[in-house]
């Protein structure tokens, strides 16, 4: 497993990306009773660059040291590119987000995971992260 360690913080927030959107599409998949179509406006609520940003400056302070040196990493890194009407500052703050969930995935941290988007579900629920 020492190769998921040192992978570049992009290929980790590209990985977490898809699992913060698997994981909360399957949460509201078997707690709820919406449809395919509401379960999706719903996640698009929660998984973008902006509500990302407010759910890793909500997790910040209970990531640990190796968490935070892979939010670091990632939120420092030059792209390219940033997400479509969101700021450049959302945008890091969004992709530090992510990468701490693909540094967990790929190290097989599920249990962190679903602590982690435990809080960003409360959050969510409680208008600190997106809206309902």
């Amino acid at each position: 497993m020492d190769n998921v360690k040192n992978k570049q913080s992009l290929v980790y927030a590209l990985v977490g990306d898809a699992v913060e959107s698997l994981v909360l599409r399957k949460h509201f998949a078997i707690t709820t009773d919406l449809n395919p179509n509401a379960i999706t406006r719903v996640i698009n609520k929660i998984v973008n660059a902006k509500a990302q940003a407010e759910s890793f400056r909500l997790i910040e302070e209970s990531l640990t040291s190796e968490e935070k040196d892979v939010a670091k990493r990632a939120r420092n890194t030059h792209t390219h590119s940033t997400a479509k009407n969101y700021s450049v500052i959302d945008y890091r703050y969004a992709t530090a987000f992510e990468a701490v969930l693909g540094y967990l995935y790929l190290n097989d941290r599920k249990e962190r995971i679903d602590e982690i988007l435990e809080v960003v579900l409360v959050g969510f629920q409680n208008g600190k992260i997106g809206s309902f």
